[in-house]
């Protein structure tokens, strides 16, 4: 019997012109934060793609197309949404809403920082990509976040390219950072 050391996880990827559904392999009990942040690898493989356009983080009803296997460049990958939830945080961790202004749409969703940290200190000290939990994705740039907006899809975590992020503020009901 062969001995499985990948598992498949159904994501949503969103490039600055396409959103992407399908399959992507990550390692067994590994997070999908680390398969982005390998930096050894920068094409990822992903099953059962179907590619569609998207304008202001909102993806257009009708596919360009379907592929059964694609690899798709690391870099080009602005946020990767999953209906896989994130471990809560740890002790010692203090959870902080924020939003994600990218160029042409927002990303609402936690984050789990060190206990008595600036945000700023914590992602200048992080990788590349960063996990977010209970996302909101939503069209425009227009801040802050009301009630009155709807979400254009709500998802359990993301994985976000903080080198495509514009700027990053708190939302409206979330913990002020304690320092």
């Amino acid at each position: 019997m062969l001995k499985t050391t990948k598992a498949k996880q159904a994501v949503e990827i969103i490039t600055p012109d396409l959103a992407i559904t399908g399959q992507l392999f990550t390692p067994l009990g590994g997070a999908l934060v680390d398969l982005f942040n390998q930096k050894d690898r920068p094409f990822l493989p992903m099953s059962d793609a179907t590619l569609y356009p998207q304008q202001g983080g909102r993806r257009q009803p009708n596919p360009i197309g379907t592929v059964s296997f694609l690899v798709l460049r690391r870099e080009h990958c602005l946020v990767v949404l999953s209906d896989q939830p994130l471990p809560p945080a740890l002790p010692g961790q203090t959870t902080l809403r924020q939003v994600f202004m990218l160029d042409d749409f927002l990303l609402e969703g936690s984050i789990a920082v060190p206990t008595g940290s600036r945000l700023s200190d914590v992602l200048g000290r992080t990788h590349t990509f960063f996990p977010a939990a209970q996302v909101k994705l939503y069209g425009g740039v227009r801040l802050p976040i009301d009630a009155q907006d709807h979400p254009l899809a709500a998802f359990a975590s993301a994985v976000v390219n903080l080198a495509a992020v514009l700027a990053i503020t708190e939302a409206v009901g979330g913990m002020v950072s304690p320092r």
